[in-house]
């Protein structure tokens, strides 16, 4: 059951992952004006995170598809979601626009929103447990 449930949730961070790194590349100069355009980013931030936010969820997507059983691989999914769900709530308690998260999640609220990446965040650590379990097997 645990192998069943760990398969699940590493399909789900899969999935999650290739959406949204799929709308950041298809869509790739809004994303680069949603960077240069928030109020809470440093401009000198700006051109190295155009490069280095796709590249942190194509990094975490090729461990989660073929180093799924790696302790180290949960924490890279935990630290990138941790990551996005700073930024989100920085960007709601400091902007007055929204945020270019938009078009993954486009029916939420911003708490709404939060909760959900607070979710994500507790089911990555499950996962982390989950891995941990089965490879004491």
């Amino acid at each position: 059951m645990k192998s069943k449930i760990f398969t699940v949730l590493t399909y789900f961070f899969i999935f999650l992952y290739i959406y949204s790194l799929g709308l950041k590349i298809l869509n790739f100069e809004q994303f680069k004006i949603n960077l240069v355009t928030s109020p809470i980013i440093p401009n000198n931030f700006i051109i190295p995170l155009i490069y280095l936010i796709p590249a942190l969820e194509a990094i975490t997507l090729f461990f989660l598809i073929f180093y799924n059983r790696i302790i180290i691989t949960h924490y890279l999914n935990i630290f990138t979601l941790n990551i996005f769900s700073s930024y989100l709530i920085l960007y709601y308690f400091f902007s007055n626009s929204d945020c270019g998260c938009s078009k993954l999640f486009p029916f939420l609220s911003y708490n709404v929103h939060i909760i959900v990446n607070i979710i994500f965040i507790g089911l990555s650590i499950f996962l982390l447990f989950l891995s941990d379990s089965l490879r004491k097997k």
